[in-house]
């Protein structure tokens, strides 16, 4: 067992329980481990068959609506519309992260394509939200995709939503997967990323596996953020936690 864990777990349980620690945490953290909000993809609307682009939302129902009646063919000037609001607009994240998600799940390499025409917060944003739906409809293909049409910081991020979405459907798969990348920038943001996000959909099966992990001594930012996420979801487990790890064979 490390020497500095129970420290480390006693130390961190006295702020989450003497403040408000809740507010340092989204559902979903972005790549790596300097970049840990972000937000999880959204439900997937189902077509319609109207013909004509629906407009670009201007309230949350308008949003809604306008994705539920998308078509493929529609999907590019919805697209454009989204893109054209304000980037104050309360609507306008929202929309196109509804909106990717909806292409990727009826054309992931259109979806893909036009994410990679965008600049800057937008390319971000739209490759996630459809890498995370393709994570769980089309990891082979996405991951190949992103081999032959991205590079640099565009394809590590890319690749680290994708592991994140397989994840979402198969924690041991997308693991499987990243333990099998050469030892680097990439598999370390990858594996923080993913057991992060795990951890606060289910921080006892994180914990669970990572107690096992074949290399879990390499992964001391995995230890504070599960150590995070167990006493946010579960402060009375984290009690009985800490006097567990006083047992040199609980590791």
């Amino acid at each position: 067992m490390r020497p500095s864990i129970i420290a480390t777990l006693s130390l961190t349980f006295g702020i989450v329980v003497g403040f408000s620690a809740q507010k340092y945490f989204d559902p979903a953290p972005k790549p790596g481990r300097d970049n840990q909000k972000s937000a999880g993809p959204a439900q997937t609307a189902q077509p319609s068959k109207d013909a004509n682009p629906p407009a670009a939302p201007s309230s949350s129902l308008d949003l809604y609506t306008s994705v539920a009646q998308v078509q493929r063919d529609d999907l590019p000037e919805l697209a454009k519309k989204i893109l054209a609001l304000s980037p104050d607009s309360p609507h306008r994240a929202a929309a196109l992260d509804l909106l990717m998600e909806r292409w990727a799940a009826i054309d992931a390499e259109g979806a893909l394509s036009f994410a990679k025409t965008l600049f800057g917060s937008d390319r971000d944003a739209a490759f996630k939200s459809a890498l995370l739906r393709l994570g769980t409809t089309g990891f082979s293909h996405a991951l190949n995709w992103l081999g032959e049409n991205t590079s640099g910081s565009t394809r590590k991020n890319a690749q680290i939503w994708l592991y994140t979405g397989l994840a979402r459907n198969d924690p041991q798969a997308a693991l499987r997967q990243i333990e099998n990348l050469k030892p680097g920038g990439l598999k370390d943001d990858a594996l923080f990323t993913v057991v992060s996000d795990w951890a606060q959909r289910d921080v006892h099966a994180a914990f669970a596996w990572y107690k096992t992990a074949p290399w879990s001594e390499k992964m001391p930012f995995i230890d504070q953020r599960l150590m995070y996420s167990y006493m946010l979801q579960d402060p009375r487990g984290t009690q009985k936690l800490i006097a567990q790890l006083d047992d040199k064979n609980y590791w």
